[in-house]
């Protein structure tokens, strides 16, 4: 049971630590192609692109372990998704009918039922977010969906986190 009034919910370190030593590692390998075909010019600058491309990921990612981003925010009022950089959306409980597990694009997602989702469709004044929440309602039922890969919690225990806070502030 929550017993919390506020939740918040940050990326994954761990999975971007994965990233990093991926990351890394492509680095190495690309140093490996560098020194070790130089006679090949090709594999020679496919080494360089290697090291140039994820050792700029390198920095990215050490930052992402350090200073997480929130990904997702609960209070009684309101559920906020941080869907990208700029890309915020607050849902009302009132709004909310439930909540559904679905694959999409081969990841296990929370669907985010709407009470009204043509009419959230509709007053979408961006037309390419209309068309994206249009799209996504075509293919899910609605036109949010939390991806769950990249948080530091289970889909297990967050669907069952968003059912209880939705069962306790949807008055």
């Amino acid at each position: 049971m929550v017993t919390f009034e506020e939740l918040t919910f940050y990326e994954s370190r761990v999975k971007n630590s994965f990233l990093v030593l991926a990351a890394i590692g492509f680095v190495a390998i690309g140093i490996f192609l560098m020194t070790s075909y130089k006679e090949s010019l090709a594999m020679a600058f496919f080494g360089l692109i290697t090291c140039l491309f994820f050792g700029a990921a390198i920095p990215i990612g050490i930052r992402k372990i350090t200073d997480p981003e929130i990904m997702l925010y609960l209070n009684k009022s309101y559920l906020k998704v941080f869907a990208g950089k700029h890309l915020v959306y607050f849902i009302d409980w009132k709004d909310i009918r439930g909540f559904s597990t679905k694959r999409i694009e081969h990841e296990k997602s929370i669907v985010i039922e709407m009470k009204n989702p043509e009419v959230i469709i509709e007053n979408e004044k961006h037309s390419l977010k209309q068309s994206m929440f249009k799209e996504y309602y075509d293919e899910i039922g609605s036109p949010y969906h939390i991806k769950t890969k990249t948080l530091n919690i289970s889909h297990k225990k967050l669907k069952r986190i968003l059912q209880e806070f939705h069962s306790k502030f949807s008055f």
